[in-house]
């Protein structure tokens, strides 16, 4: 009898594993099969996903995988994965799959921090990705070593804007060219920073965990936690708040523009709550509207020397035709809040074409009305008859006192 209630036992726990809303596989350890070798260390890649963005998510992951450096985690929220595993680089790629219906925060609780379906240690780097972003230009094995070597606790690639992606704030855009202390120019690799933004950053696993202690699932999103996740985790874990977060110059990631709707009203509700039960740790980088604070500095490190430059943020100008292009990608968002797009230099430079245009066509029109009036005037010179004005002699009068 005792063999009987084991087997209805066994066959009950059966039931429950092979039932499980969430996954696709059952829970089991995770090996890392990401190689750290040569001083670069492997990473896990994670991301919630969703069909709009179905091409970068797999030219993004077929690069990291390539790379034997990043193993590779996809979150189904919308529990479409089977249509997913049809297509063949799916299979290649991925090693790790999760479906069912939750936020990207709340992945990240459950999958990376509780790890309630696949044991994920072993891990240098946590990388917790947006869908909607492009990664395909990195150097892996250089951009891991440069985290490594920052000693950082969060870091993410500099966004770059030229001819792809859209703009974002000028804290995480990519800064190149930076002046050293003997008036020459360096390239920036990595700068320290108190904003490290949620688009694509990467967590030591101390780091995640500390992190995601201020992610409150009551909310439903964890809007506004990388303004306070970079004091935060250095203060907990003793760490130096100067040098707790770094953004990776050298290597660069494009931000796609996502047409999906965009709740600003309830992701600001959602930062003011987590900003207002930490405010003490509040980053210090960006004011209340969203602009850098004047005489912004942060410590960077340069291909000239080992040694720690102080480079001064400065708002980055960017032209016209480049932001007009983001203009037209962002049109479905407001600018200011998601796109970081400055409408009035694109107001300013297409008004100062306009008149440009004007002159252009004016000048002309201006000198050939001249050249007819002069010309004009020549000609009826020419055309009138001769004469020759006659001086007539003055004659005095001669006035007699004749009696």
């Amino acid at each position: 009898m005792p063999c009987v209630h084991r087997g209805y036992l066994l066959l009950w726990l059966h039931l429950v594993v092979a039932i499980r809303p969430q996954t696709d596989s059952p829970l089991k350890p995770g090996a890392p099969s990401a190689a750290s070798d040569a001083g670069v260390a492997g990473a896990l890649f994670f991301s919630a996903v969703d069909a709009q963005f179905r091409d970068i998510v797999k030219q993004n992951a077929l690069h990291l995988q390539a790379s034997g450096l990043v193993d590779v985690f996809l979150a189904h929220p919308r529990q479409d994965v089977e249509d997913w595993q049809r297509e063949f680089w799916y299979k290649q790629t991925v090693k790790y799959s999760v479906s069912y219906k939750e936020t990207k925060w709340g992945f990240v609780l459950n999958e990376l921090v509780k790890q309630q379906t696949f044991r994920l240690n072993g891990y240098s780097w946590y990388w917790i990705s947006d869908e909607d972003v492009d990664l395909t230009h990195l150097n892996l094995r250089r951009y891991l070593a440069l985290a490594m070597e920052s000693g950082a606790s969060i870091v993410q690639p500099a966004v770059a804007f030229d001819t792809q992606g859209i703009p974002q704030n000028d804290v995480v855009m990519a800064y190149d060219r930076v002046k050293l202390p003997d008036g020459s120019y360096g390239r920036s690799l990595y700068r320290y920073s108190e904003l490290v933004e949620a688009q694509s950053p990467m967590f030591t696993a101390e780091s995640l965990r500390t992190a995601w202690k201020l992610y409150l699932p009551g909310l439903g999103s964890g809007d506004g936690m990388d303004l306070v996740w970079c004091r935060f985790v250095a203060s907990k874990l003793q760490r130096s708040v100067e040098q707790g977060c770094a953004i990776i110059d050298a290597e660069h990631m494009y931000k796609l523009p996502n047409i999906r709707n965009y709740n600003l009203e309830n992701s600001m509700a959602v930062e003011e709550v987590i900003v207002s039960q930490h405010r003490e740790y509040l980053q210090r980088t960006l004011d209340k509207s969203g602009k850098l604070r004047e005489g912004l500095q942060q410590l960077c490190r340069t291909d000239h020397g080992s040694q720690l430059v102080h480079l001064r943020l400065r708002p980055q100008h960017y032209e016209a035709i480049l932001l007009l292009r983001a203009f037209v990608r962002c049109k479905q968002y407001s600018l200011q809040a998601v796109c970081h797009i400055d409408l009035s230099v694109i107001l300013a430079t297409l008004l100062w074409l306009l008149l440009e245009a004007l002159l252009f066509i004016s000048i002309p029109v201006l000198l050939w009305y001249t050249f007819k009036y002069l010309w004009s005037r020549a000609r009826n010179v020419k055309d009138a008859p001769f004469s020759r004005r006659v001086r007539i002699p003055y004659r005095h009068q001669v006035l007699s006192d004749a009696n």
